[in-house]
């Protein structure tokens, strides 16, 4: 492996990383039985240019903790972080996306680290080579060893030649063979002038190790970048069969067999009851959309985080994400339509197609919203399904358009009358059209936020604050964490400091 050095009177004086006064406490229960669990107390430590440190400490002592705040991945309670250059973070247990291959994590990963495809392959096969696990480039991660996951965490971490490398338990997994190659590479990077910091609760080569300290317990491109995020997470998620099949299986079997009986129910509680077999089509696109979109922004929350601290930009990431529940919430509205019209005539298709989409995207929006705030997958559920049968069953479509005042306002209720075309009183047809509009954009953009401040790492740009008279790096590899504001120096070089 070859690195380019930086000029040696930076690797002689540099500091790299500073962290001063940090405090971190953990608070369980409810008040006032609620229980407080401090981890850090007034934690420091340096790092300089070209120096390999060891963090070592006993299982709960707060090393994860420490390091999670040096990455901006965890607010501290107070304290100061100032680092100078561009990181890389290994975390402790890989954080990556289960049906995606070695190659496609790559890919993704070039992207947040905005590393060209040139760059990114050069580097890419330099890792393989190193670490040597190119025989896996294409399997799913789901499908590694242990040892070889820990490759591949640790790659990520360094594809982009980070000048500080931080990596919590770094080789927990790792063969003989590959624990001397892990060192190899540390050793080169710090000939190189890049800095290296490695947590772990035992350090067997001290000789390795400059310094140990001891912790007690105490615009065109984002779209390119949307594009790729997008396929891969369809990819990811298409390679679970079940999802396949449950997106179209379920709303054929909920149009085409349910549909009749809700409709004579809807002619019961004063509803039309052909108004519900034209609505359901709406019904089963909204709810498995919301359940789709759930998991979705579930499952791959610490994924996502973790690109978020690469440094892929917290809005590229979430269009992503919303683009990819719309498409599978096209999807699942097909489904549903191409049932409706195979079992009955429709007198207006386009007008119950556009109805359709329009649920399944104010519930993507829910269900993103959902994804963002309630982490238990049986909560989500019935959260999910307590909006969508107050939404359906106090809607127009199975009772009089005007009967309860509330449900005016539930999500789907103007969608419902504009797709089924039933008198609303309200402002008429276009009056309806246009309140369901405003619904869908409010439910796409307000969860889009949610997502965003749920999955933000805080990290900005490297062309809206670039480094002046920045030492060799890979380009794009510049990023700030959460809080963190561009200062000069004491150098005169680009330093970023943690605002409290």
């Amino acid at each position: 492996m070859t690195l380019d050095s930086e000029p040696a009177a930076v690797v002689a004086g540099g500091l790299v990383l500073e962290a001063s006064g940090v405090s971190k406490t953990y608070r369980q229960g409810i008040w006032p039985f609620r229980k407080r669990n401090p981890v850090l107390d007034q934690a420091g430590l340096t790092l300089h240019r070209g120096e390999i440190v060891g963090l070592v400490g006993e299982n709960g002592s707060g090393k994860s903790t420490f390091m999670q705040i040096l990455v901006g991945s965890l607010p501290a309670d107070s304290g100061e972080v100032d680092v100078h250059g561009s990181l890389g973070y290994c975390p402790q247990q890989p954080v990556v996306f289960d049906r995606l291959t070695c190659n496609e994590h790559f890919e993704l990963f070039g992207e947040a680290y905005e590393l060209t495809r040139e760059e990114r392959l050069r580097e890419q096969e330099r890792l393989y080579e190193d670490l040597d696990f190119k025989r896996y480039a294409d399997t799913r991660v789901d499908r590694l060893s242990g040892g070889t996951l820990a490759k591949l965490n640790l790659a990520l971490a360094m594809l982009a030649d980070p000048a500080v490398l931080l990596l919590d338990e770094p080789y927990a997994g790792f063969d003989w063979d590959t624990y001397l190659r892990f060192w190899d590479l540390v050793q080169h990077r710090r000939e190189a002038g890049r800095s290296v910091l490695v947590i772990s609760h035992f350090i067997a080569d001290e000789h390795r190790f400059d310094r140990i300290e001891p912790r007690r317990e105490g615009d065109g491109e984002v779209m390119g970048a949307v594009a790729v995020l997008t396929r891969r997470f369809l990819i990811e998620y298409g390679r679970n069969p079940v999802n396949l099949l449950v997106l179209v299986l379920i709303p054929v079997v909920f149009v085409w067999v349910a549909a009749e009986p809700m409709a004579d129910a809807a002619k019961l509680l004063g509803g039309t009851g052909a108004a519900v077999e034209t609505a359901t089509t709406g019904w089963a696109a909204a709810f498995l959309a919301a359940l789709a979109m759930y998991f979705q922004t579930r499952q791959a929350h610490s994924a996502d985080r973790r690109l978020a601290i690469a440094g892929l930009p917290t809005s590229v990431l979430v269009v992503a994400r919303m683009t990819t529940g719309l498409l599978v919430a096209v999807l699942v509205s097909a489904a549903a339509l191409a049932t409706l019209f195979l079992r009955t005539d429709v007198d207006d298709p386009f007008r119950v197609a556009a109805g359709t989409l329009m649920f399944a995207a104010i519930y993507v929006g829910i269900g993103a919203a959902v994804g963002a705030a309630v982490r238990d997958p049986v909560n989500g559920t019935v959260v999910i399904l307590l909006i969508w049968i107050l939404d359906v069953f106090f809607g127009p479509a199975l009772t009089s358009p005007d009967r309860v005042e509330i449900t005016r306002w539930m999500p789907t209720h103007f969608v419902t009358l504009w797709m089924v075309d039933l008198p609303s009183g309200h402002g008429g047809g276009l009056g309806d059209l246009g309140v369901a509009l405003v619904w869908v954009g409010a439910a796409l953009l307000g969860s889009s936020l949610l997502l965003a401040r749920a999955t933000r790492a805080g990290r900005r740009s490297p062309r809206d604050h670039p480094e002046p008279d920045a030492p060799h790096r890979a380009p794009g590899t510049r990023r700030a964490p959460p809080g963190i504001r561009a200062v000069p120096g004491p150098d005169g070089r680009g330093a970023q400091r943690r605002v409290r």
